[in-house]
C-alpha cells in the first residue's frame, strides 16, 4: 500500500481568542509544534518501514515486518507566506515534504486538494489531515480498504475526532457528534442509507451517516480520489460548510459522497485524535466554573 498524506500548516501572528475560533492564529505554538510533530511522526512510525529484531547468540538482526500491509508512506507540509513552525520540528530529513504555495492562508486546504490531484496515479490511499490530528492506528487504513472494497464506489468513512484529558470526567471525549434529524445541506442523497450494519472482530458494527460529517480529515483510495477530481465543483473553493477550514476538509467530500463515521456504539471502530484538545479543555474549565 502506497499512502500519500497532505497537511495545511499555517501559523500566523497571535490575535486574541475572541476574534478567531482557529489555532492558526492564537494557539499556543509549543502545543501546536508538539501536535504537528506528533501526527508527522504517527504517520512514519504505524505507516513507514517496519522491522522485527530476533536474537541468535550474540548476534542482532532485523527483519522487514508486516509485509504485505503498508509499504510506504509520503506526507507532504503545504505552508504559504513563510508562516509555519517546521523549523522547529527537529525530525530527521526526509520524514516529510515542504510544499510552500502563494495562497491565502485559510485557504491552504484547497492547496492540498491540487496536490492531491497532482499526483493522482502514484499511490493507492490520498490523505488530508489537519496539522493538529494523530492517526494512532496501525490498523486504520486496513479498516478503510475493508469498507471502501464494499462501499467506496458511492461512500466514504471518515474517522470519530477525539480528545484525551486526566483532569476530566472523561479520559477519552468524542467531539464531533451533532444530533440533528437532517444532514447538511449538498449531501448526496440525504435521505438514502442512512445506516451501515454489519460485524467486527465478532462484534456488531453500526455506521452511521452523521449530521455532523466533519472530522478535520478525508482518505480516499485511487477510485474514489478520481471520482471527485471528475467533479464540476472540484477546486472551486467553495467555503460554504461552516467556513474555509470545515469546507476544505468536509464539503467536497459530501457533495461526491455518503459521508459515514462510526456509531456512538463503537465509536473507537475508526478514530483520530486531536491533540490540541480545545474542545475537551473548554468543557473542563466549564465544568470547574459551574
Amino acid at each position: 500500500m502506497r499512502i500519500l498524506i497532505t497537511i495545511p500548516h499555517y501559523c500566523g501572528p497571535p490575535k486574541p481568542e475572541a476574534e478567531t475560533r482557529y489555532g492558526s492564529t492564537h494557539g499556543d505554538r509549543l502545543d501546536r509544534i508538539q501536535a504537528l510533530r506528533e501526527a508527522i511522526i504517527a504517520c512514519r512510525r504505524h505507516f513507514g518501514s517496519q522491522g522485527m529484531m530476533s536474537s541468535r547468540g550474540t548476534e542482532r538482526i532485523v527483519r522487514r515486518s508486516n509485509v504485505g500491509s503498508v509499504t510506504s508512506i509520503d506526507v507532504v507540509v503545504v505552508t504559504t507566506g513563510g508562516h509555519h513552525l517546521l523549523d522547529q520540528l527537529d525530525l530527521p530529513q526526509g520524514f516529510y515534504e515542504h510544499r510552500p504555495i502563494d495562497i491565502e492562508p485559510m485557504m491552504l486546504g484547497f492547496a492540498c486538494h491540487g496536490l492531491l490531484a497532482e499526483r493522482l496515479g502514484r499511490y493507492d490511499v490520498y490523505g488530508y489531515i489537519e496539522d493538529d490530528l494523530v492517526i494512532a492506528d496501525a490498523n486504520f487504513f486496513d479498516k478503510l480498504a475493508m469498507f471502501n472494497a464494499q462501499h467506496g464506489q458511492t461512500c466514504v468513512l471518515l474517522p470519530n475526532r477525539y480528545e484525551t484529558a486526566l483532569m476530566s470526567g472523561f479520559q477519552k471525549l468524542y467531539i464531533d457528534r451533532a444530533e440533528l434529524e437532517y444532514l447538511p445541506r449538498g449531501s448526496v442523497a440525504a435521505q438514502d442509507r442512512r445506516n451501515i450494519h454489519g460485524e467486527f472482530l465478532g462484534r456488531p458494527l453500526v455506521l452511521e451517516r452523521p449530521s455532523n460529517p466533519h472530522s478535520g480529515c478525508f482518505f480516499l483510495d485511487e477510485r474514489q480520489m478520481r471520482i471527485w477530481r471528475d467533479k464540476p465543483f472540484f477546486l472551486d473553493h467553495d467555503t460554504s460548510f461552516v467556513g474555509p477550514l470545515e469546507s476544505a476538509a468536509t464539503l467536497g467530500i459530501m457533495r461526491s459522497f455518503r459521508v459515514y463515521k462510526p456509531h456512538i456504539s463503537c465509536a473507537s471502530f475508526l478514530e483520530i485524535h486531536h491533540v490540541c484538545n480545545r474542545y475537551l479543555e473548554r468543557q473542563v474549565r466549564t465544568m470547574a466554573e459551574a
